[in-house]
């Protein structure tokens, strides 16, 4: 069973290699299945694997062909479409929107209607919606692809999203336009998630955050209304798992109805416990009713991927206790792994799935390499002195939540580092104290009461849930905050965490000793933190313009080593835009920070920099802003203890390693007027040496506006540039005809974000830097915009140097050669 599903999983993930490279691939399954059959005896490889293998492989080509004329990936990012569609799954609440899962069902045009496939989120922005699970719903809608950032190092949420089978989201102002025309849906789930608004309803009313967000969160996969900075303390102390309902949950809950229904059985009256007897142990009759238990609880908490995985397990399992059969866990994680992916092949890609099922093999094969360990030590050793209660209520329970919370530590490792860059090693002590308070507590209590409450007005003792959920966020926020319990890292690279799980999974399953383990395990993971950690410096010039939507951010990484942040976008591409790519680069610290002037889009994302990384020197203009997000900004430079200086065009220029810097705007004495944020940006030419050709010059302009632009050229400064931060992001407002002629920039770049609604850059400003010669990158289309400057100027874009899928209505051959380079590129 566990070769059959290591085989449809090899197929799916060969499916997915296989738009990229498919001569590569298919030339080496050739050669391997020949050397297979020709060099050994008995073929390592059966038909049956091969077989099974196929399968995946042909499943990954049925999901990502699209099946139907009218799927939805042809409407993506076109005109507004009419369309009816279905909600597939519970509805998600925030304090914002209601995100609806949608199921396409037919698309309306001038020749009428015609059958629609593919699946979109739709986020209405109220609190609450007249709609419910399996409701057929018609509207007019602008399909947009997911928004992602395109720089090293990030998580490329769209790409991820496709994966999954989600082509693309919409928003609505309102549900006022969204006209009902059917239902539909299963039964059961329509009851179910029926009883989950209702709970969420009452636990919004009567009980206060963050205990209430808490409560939503773990007892019925609400997650909504988390906010950010309870996710990054659960995150910090390696707790992160408890806020999605998934195999934790399950398994404490199945085990107290299992032992409780056991327990109960057992209290029977003796005539009539010999009557059930004679049919079915008790332990038998007790995985009835913890099953159906179970399978309502995973539903009620959504029925997610690692919910339905964890479900399955769980099932087959007690089916296996029915039965009276040997009771194998890793033939139940095989099989629940084999029947969620032949319903639902896309899980493969999904993170919480991958986790989940590395998490649960981790601990199954610690568990049993512990216990063969064990059984062999006891039959050598003495009597021990330790009472038997001592042993079976203390120690061994002790020992076994231990391992389990160590072995699942260890095995998701490799998997958050290469995702999200961080490893928390006081997970592995708040695992052992605070999960089993969740698990045999917390969670058995409230979900009690939350049964309870479905025949109440309003949920049962709430005091008793806000405190008891404050006190364990506490708790939680105690591991967050030790010393180094967030700290990140570079991404290993992907053979080394294959190598990885390939030696764990050889020695756990063939009983290596203890030391071996543990010097290999410790090997491994020196060289995962260590991979990239220690920087070196560049020994050339490199300027990385990000992709951090429609803003500006420019990272500037001197040959000696120092660096330089101009600007940070907004709040959310300071965390998932910026950091991750200075994480990936191995940056802890920063030199020097520029803020071009005090606007959202430039600034919102530096409180989180400034948070999270060592910044030497803040350079701003000088000019205040009255908003919550200036404000934000100029309280964490004062408590980061960071060096401010006030940047103009009367300062003298500064030299940093081998560039220069002369400062052109603003005034001090700010002659344009006092509410223009835009023609107050720090101005800045930066002129390179090089050792042997002429130094190369950068023009940063931050949002100026054609009045700053008219003052520069009345300065008596050079502003005759190599390379120009195209200013305001391409608008019609900048980039004059004299300004441009004056700059006169072999290369133009301009940082907007993909579908912005300002329109940037100006179609208009686009072509008229390419009437000057100009050559044009763009952040929204072409992702990171890198320059590396070392006696000579090289060019390379994030989509320029990362695999495109395999056209194949074009030569194959080359396409797939340019696939292969690609992979050599450094970036």
């Amino acid at each position: 069973m566990l070769t059959a599903t290591l085989a449809l999983i090899s197929g799916l993930l060969f499916g997915e290699a296989f738009s990229y490279f498919p001569v590569t691939l298919s030339l080496s399954i050739l050669l391997l299945l020949f050397l297979d059959r020709h060099f050994f005896r008995n073929p390592l490889i059966s038909m049956s694997v091969v077989l099974i293998w196929g399968i995946g492989f042909f499943m990954h080509q049925m999901i990502s062909v699209p099946s139907s004329p009218y799927d939805l990936q042809r409407y993506i990012d076109q005109e507004p479409l009419k369309i009816r569609a279905q909600v597939i799954e519970a509805p998600r609440h925030a304090p914002a929107y209601v995100a609806l899962q949608m199921k396409s069902l037919s698309i309306f045009s001038q020749k009428g209607d015609h059958p629609a496939s593919g699946r979109f989120q739709l986020f209405i922005a109220e609190s609450t919606i007249p709609f419910v699970y399996g409701d057929q719903l018609e509207m007019t809608l602008r399909l947009r692809r997911p928004k992602q950032y395109q720089n090293p190092g990030t998580f490329l949420y769209a790409d991820y999203q496709k994966r999954l089978g989600i082509q693309g989201m919409a928003w609505l102002p309102d549900s006022k336009n969204i006209k009902k025309v059917g239902e539909g849906g299963n039964p059961f789930l329509k009851m179910v998630y029926q009883w989950r608004e209702h709970l969420r309803l009452k636990i919004r009313k009567t009980i206060k955050d963050p205990s209430a967000s808490l409560l939503l969160a773990m007892l019925i996969g609400e997650s909504g209304y988390l906010n950010d900075e309870t996710r990054e303390v659960f995150t910090n102390a390696g707790l992160a798992h408890l806020l999605a309902v998934s195999g934790t949950h399950l398994a404490f809950i199945a085990l107290l109805v299992f032992a409780g229904s056991r327990w109960l059985i057992l209290r029977l009256p003796e005539h009539m416990l010999l009557k059930v007897s004679t049919r079915k142990l008790p332990a038998q009759w007790a995985s009835l009713p913890t099953a159906l238990t179970v399978t309502f609880y995973a539903f009620l908490a959504g029925g997610k991927i690692s919910t339905l995985r964890a479900l399955t397990m769980i099932l087959i399992y007690l089916f296996s206790i029915w039965l009276g059969r040997r009771r194998d866990l890793n033939i139940s994680l095989a099989i629940a792994a084999l029947f969620i992916l032949l319903i639902h092949p896309r899980a493969i890609f999904d993170l919480s799935f991958l986790l989940s099922f590395i998490a649960v093999l981790s601990i199954l094969l610690c568990v049993s390499w512990r216990q063969k360990k064990t059984a062999a030590s006891n039959a050598n050793k003495p009597l021990e002195t330790a009472p038997p209660w001592v042993k079976r209520y203390i120690l061994k329970p002790a020992s076994l939540i231990f391992l389990t919370s160590l072995s699942a530590a260890i095995g998701t490792a490799p998997l958050t580092l290469y995702f999200f860059h961080q490893f928390s090693w006081a997970g592995l002590i708040s695992n052992l104290l605070l999960t089993p308070i969740v698990g045999w507590i917390l969670i058995p209590l409230s979900l009690t009461f939350a049964a309870l409450s479905l025949f109440t007005e309003t949920f049962l003792l709430p005091a008793w849930h806000e405190q008891a959920w404050s006190s364990f966020f506490r708790f939680t926020r105690f591991f967050a905050d030790l010393p180094g319990a967030d700290l990140h890292f570079p991404s290993p690279s992907l053979t080394l965490i294959v190598l990885f799980y390939s030696s764990l999974i050889f020695m756990l399953s063939t009983g290596k000793s203890q030391k071996t383990i543990l010097l290999t395990t410790l090997a491994f993971f020196t060289l995962f933190l260590g991979w990239g950690a220690l920087r070196l410096p560049p020994e050339k010039l490199r300027v990385n313009f990000l992709d951090v939507g429609q803003g500006d951010a420019t990272f500037i990484e001197f040959p000696k080593g120092q660096t330089m942040l101009i600007d940070g976008g907004n709040p959310r591409a300071g965390k998932y835009a910026i950091a991750p790519f200075l994480w990936q680069r191995g940056i802890r610290s920063i030199d020097t920070l520029v803020t071009t002037h005090p606007q959202f889009d430039h600034i919102g994302g530096l409180p989180f920099i400034l948070q999270n990384f060592k910044v030497k020197t803040v350079w701003t203009n000088g000019f205040p802003h009255e908003t919550d997000t200036f404000r934000t900004f100029t309280k964490t430079v004062e408590e980061s203890g960071t060096k401010h200086l006030v940047v103009t065009r009367e300062k003298p220029s500064q030299s940093i390693e081998n560039c220069q810097f002369v400062f052109l705007n603003p005034s001090e004495r700010r002659r344009l007027p006092e509410d223009s944020l835009n023609n107050d940006s720090i101005v800045f030419r930066m002129s390179c040496s090089q050792k042997q050709k002429p130094p190369v010059s950068f023009l940063f302009t931050g949002d100026i506006e054609k009045d700053a632009e008219a003052e520069l050229l009345k300065s008596p400064v050079e502003v005759k540039s190599t390379i120009l931060k195209v200013p305001h992001h391409g608008s019609h407002s900048s980039s004059g005809a004299q300004f441009i002629s004056a700059v006169s920039p072999q290369i133009a770049l301009f940082s907007s974000g993909r579908n912005n609604r300002y329109q940037h850059p100006h179609p208009e400003i686009i072509e008229r830097y390419k009437e000057h010669g100009a050559r044009r990158y763009r952040t929204d289309q072409e992702g990171a915009i890198i320059i590396e400057i070392d006696d000579g100027l090289s060019i390379s874009t994030y989509q320029t140097t990362h695999p495109l899928a395999i056209k194949w209505s074009g030569n194959i051959f080359t396409q797939e050669w340019e696939n292969i380079k690609k992979l050599f590129i450094p970036f």
